[in-house]
């Protein structure tokens, strides 16, 4: 009965990694958006050099 209420090491091994990963993905996304973001910039900013030359 104690041990079905207890968690084991390796359930909360699980659940931290499952959080990092949740963390870690969120992460990501926003360095893709940043990434896109200065993409995007640096586009524009060939384009209007292009065009001034």
């Amino acid at each position: 009965m104690k041990k079905d209420k207890q968690k084991t090491k390796q359930e909360y091994d699980f659940e931290a990694i499952c959080r990092i990963a949740e963390e870690l993905d969120i992460a990501a996304r926003a360095l893709d958006k940043t990434a896109n973001s200065r993409n995007k910039n640096s586009i524009k900013e060939q384009l209007k050099q292009s065009s001034l030359l």
